[in-house]
């Protein structure tokens, strides 16, 4: 669970917001789950509960953190560690 304190959700609200008019759900989730990485929200069930708390299906946030994961950072988006935890292949 995510320690709303730091006001990590209301930043990712806040970018949400922001692409939202121009972006579809696919799209919206990429850009998120890389705003989670970035804030340092790296493991799997973090990720998709924050993105379920960001108004995602559960199911389908599972999806996008699986279908945009992999080696090459060409094709992925992210990739997922020895530890588990998940990395941007752009960084953060």
């Amino acid at each position: 669970m995510i320690d709303q304190t730091t006001g990590v959700l209301d930043r990712l609200r806040v970018l949400d917001a922001a692409i939202a008019q121009h972006s579809n759900r696919h799209d919206r989730a990429i850009i998120l789950i890389k705003g989670c990485l970035a804030e340092g929200i790296n493991r799997g069930p973090e990720i998709i509960q924050t993105l379920t708390d960001l108004g995602f299906d559960r199911r389908h946030a599972g999806k996008m953190l699986s279908d945009e994961c992999g080696p090459n950072p060409e094709r992925h988006h992210w990739e997922k560690l020895t530890d588990g935890s998940y990395r941007s292949h752009g960084g953060g």
